[in-house]
């Protein structure tokens, strides 16, 4: 009996950080578990994408990664996406900045900061006017996230 439990105690205490590790790759990684929840993203599939953004003359292949997050069919929810691409050498932090823009039948919301040396943007698309809570705690829940992977990265763990 006292096995099951401590069992059932361990699965309960790891679950959300397992849900935030066992994404589906390094840029989907940051993506925690509390911002798929603040944005109505947790039903959401994801995608993670790896290439390289070309050099000009003769300069280095840079990395460049992507994760999508994506609605289920015919649902009305705004989708995600993470770009992460590396900071040339001596490159200045950027502290996250967010904006809001409008085309079309579109709305975008974008926050952009480095993390690392990485340069991380976070894009929000959903329907034009579309005034859900994911729109209102989308900078708020990103600026929090950035400030979390910085933490981690200062501390040892992974910037990436």
């Amino acid at each position: 009996m006292f096995r099951s439990v401590f069992a059932l105690f361990l699965v309960a205490l790891l679950a959300p950080p397992l849900a935030f590790a066992q994404s589906a790759g390094a840029p989907c990684d940051f993506v925690d578990q509390e911002v798929l929840n603040a944005l109505e993203l947790d039903q959401h599939s994801m995608k993670a994408v790896h290439s390289k953004a070309g050099g000009t003359s003769g300069a280095q292949r840079k990395n460049l990664d992507t994760c999508t997050i994506t609605p289920p069919q015919n649902a009305e929810s705004p989708s995600l996406s993470v770009t992460i691409a590396e900071m040339p050498l001596g490159a200045q932090a950027l502290k996250p900045t967010c904006s809001e823009k409008s085309a079309g039948e579109w709305d975008f919301s974008m926050c952009t900061a480095s993390v690392g040396n990485s340069l991380v943007t976070f894009v929000l698309l959903g329907d034009r006017g579309q005034s859900g809570l994911a729109k209102k705690t989308f900078p708020i829940q990103i600026e929090r996230l950035i400030r979390r992977l910085a933490r981690a990265g200062a501390q040892g763990g992974p910037t990436k």
